[in-house]
């Protein structure tokens, strides 16, 4: 028994060393702990990265969602709509409407928002899982001080070296450029502002007429998300984010016509604000993709939706 547990505390000790000899290192070498990956709190990386930007900010307006939210709204027209700097994009890449009820509920548990915006399109009620993560621990983790060292608990229980290796190189470029997918280049609210040049594009996303195939659970938690808003006296602001003209003429629009109407439904029966964007036209220069907008594009859809609340 003796030998066992001096075996464990052995690699323990080691671990410790390893994971600090590793870390001094690349402190070193970055000249900064801001540009450190967050810890591996759940699944994915983004989604990480801006759980770790959000802590202890607290907002009276969040925007909570996919990418079509992330870098579709534009901070400075909701700051200058609500006359308020307390804003936070809580938004990720791959949140669907659970990974979106979870995370508002969690967030308002702390913080009590009285604003939601959600910006979304039909990808985000394709998936029938949500992002793998404890609740309980990012409800804690969101509380926990901005200094590096209280992070320390969160990296060494959910160390892994391979990703950790990964995670650091791939930071670093992705806080570094707003011209690819998957920036985490944030402003000072939160948001990915996409650059109107020079952006990195995929002719596969850019021509994409494949809107999926949106599951029905999905819909039941935006019904659970209007019902937390309504309870919870939180004004609920609901945008359906644009389609580039190019590829919108050309498709079937039997799907997004049946979600636009279902999405309709379930906000009304709170009475919650649902604004459509397709209603209008959006030419192909405003995008990088089929449905993510550059900078100039989010801040004319924002301020349509804002213009169209009033």
């Amino acid at each position: 028994m003796y030998k066992l547990v001096k075996k464990i505390a052995f690699f323990f000790i080691i671990g410790i060393v390893l994971f600090s000899s590793f870390l001094s290192i690349y402190i070193y070498w970055v000249g900064s702990y801001k540009n450190l990956p967050a810890p591996d709190i759940s699944e994915s990386f983004g989604y990480n990265d801006k759980m770790n930007f959000s802590r202890n900010k607290k907002a009276e307006i969040i925007c909570i969602g996919s990418s079509i939210s992330l870098n579709n709204i534009n901070s400075e027209s909701v700051v200058e709509k609500f006359h308020t700097n307390s804003y936070l994009n809580l938004s990720s890449w791959g949140l669907n409407m659970i990974d979106v009820f979870k995370l508002l509920k969690t967030y308002s548990s702390i913080h009590k928002p009285a604003v939601c915006i959600i910006s979304s399109n039909i990808v985000d009620f394709e998936a029938s899982k949500s992002i793998k993560m404890d609740y309980d621990e990012l409800k804690e983790f969101l509380q926990t001080p901005t200094s590096p060292l209280c992070l320390g608990k969160y990296y060494i229980k959910h160390f892994n070296l391979k990703i950790t290796m990964d995670n650091i190189f791939h930071s670093k470029n992705l806080r570094s450029t707003n011209k690819v997918f998957n920036s985490i280049l944030y402003d000072a609210h939160g948001a990915v502002p996409f650059s109107n040049d020079g952006f990195e594009k995929n002719q596969k996303r850019w021509n994409n007429l494949n809107l999926g195939s949106p599951k029905i659970e999905q819909y039941q938690y935006l019904d659970s998300i209007s019902n937390y808003c309504h309870q919870n006296k939180i004004r609920l602001l609901f945008f359906q984010s644009p389609i580039r003209e190019g590829v919108y003429r050309n498709m079937n629009k039997d799907t997004i016509i049946s979600h636009i109407t279902m999405v309709g439904e379930i906000l009304k029966k709170k009475n919650h604000i649902f604004v459509n964007s397709l209603n209008t036209t959006w030419s192909d220069k405003f995008f990088v993709d089929y449905d993510h907008l550059n900078s100039l594009g989010a801040k004319v859809y924002t301020d349509y939706c804002l213009e169209t609340i009033e």
